[in-house]
């Protein structure tokens, strides 16, 4: 029954379009935010490694690796005494950045030997030449987004940053979103089912006049509030016909009546002389008087029964009006 309502087909192709527009936007919205936010994150990466870079190039007053001055001075050679002691010491500018950014860690190594580490760092694995990207040097590692540079000197260079508060942060906001498109679609469904029951509500209304007049009710009209839409068009439409076929039942009725007076007049006329010459013995002549007034009341009756065909079957669409000039004043004396 259901599937057979138009205002329930309405209902349905209005929130199916509904749901798409509304699930399009809302997940293009936070795929939107998601892109931006990893942006934002890359580029504070991106401006976090640039002051980190000279202190990984040069980690001991001695030279490039450490490797310039006597030993006991700057950093231990990593050929004879392998990776040196690590180091937490940056430059003002790096120490300043990470100061301000304390989720945020890095690490560096060189010639594969990790020669600066925060605290803060988890394990890193050491970079190699096929981890770095110049086109893309950003990798995600589970929970943690980093950024890899490489340097002259067999140098790598990572700062990284967990990414659990920002995925925490775009959950909320896919359940903000849910709860937001869930309202709208609330909203627009039940606005959607008042204006439909709204527009289909002068169909409702001819369907109960038209049920009216079905029971015999011709007097039933139309209710028409807004005359310049397409339904309220039919509405009026629809009331002048059955206006109509009121008054087309009318004139048959009265039409029926004024017929059945005229039979009824001869019959009686008939009935009467029978009774009369029945009722005793009367002459040859009396009964063919009494014959003679039956025949032209017969006559009458055959009359009035051929046109009652004859408009039957104008009706009836059979018979061809003639029309044709006639002169009424010897009709009226007729």
């Amino acid at each position: 029954m259901l599937a057979h309502s138009i205002r329930w087909q309405i209902q349905l192709w209005y929130g199916s379009r509904l749901v798409l527009v509304v699930a399009g936007l809302l997940t293009t919205f936070y795929f939107f935010q998601q892109n931006q936010q990893y942006r934002e994150v890359d580029t504070h990466l991106h401006a976090l490694l640039m002051p980190l870079l000279p202190r990984i190039s040069r980690p001991g007053p001695g030279g490039p690796n450490g490797m310039g001055g006597p030993r006991g001075q700057g950093r231990p050679d990593f050929d004879n005494d392998g990776p040196p002691a690590l180091d937490h010491d940056l430059n003002h500018d790096a120490e300043n950045n990470f100061k301000r950014n304390p989720d945020f860690y890095y690490a560096g190594w060189t010639r594969g030997k990790l020669v600066i580490k925060s605290p803060n760092a988890p394990e890193i694995p050491t970079p190699a030449e096929a981890d770095f990207n110049a086109d893309h040097p950003v990798r995600v590692r589970g929970e943690f987004r980093e950024i890899i540079q490489r340097t002259p000197g067999e140098t790598f260079a990572v700062v990284g940053v967990s990414m659990n508060v920002l995925a925490a942060q775009m959950h909320h906001l896919a359940f903000s979103l849910v709860a937001i498109g869930l309202a709208i679609l609330a909203v627009g469904l039940a606005g959607g089912w008042w204006l439909a029951g709204r527009a289909l509500r002068p169909i409702i209304d001819i369907s109960a006049a038209a049920e009216k007049i079905f029971e015999g009710d011709l007097s039933k009209r139309i209710k028409v509030e807004n005359t310049h839409s397409e339904l309220g068009q039919l509405a009026a439409v629809l009331n002048r016909t059955f206006e109509k076929l009121d008054g087309i039942v009318q004139q048959q009725t009265q039409f029926t009546a004024d017929a059945s007076h005229e039979l009824r007049t001869p019959l009686s006329v008939i009935i009467t002389q029978v009774q009369l010459a029945l009722s005793r013995e009367r002459s040859p002549e009396e009964y063919r008087k009494t014959l003679d007034i039956c025949e032209r009341a017969a006559e009458r009756m055959r009359v009035l029964v051929n046109g009652l065909m004859e408009l039957a079957r104008m009706d009836a669409g059979e018979l061809t009006v003639m029309r044709e000039r006639c002169d009424l004043a010897r009709i009226a004396h007729e």
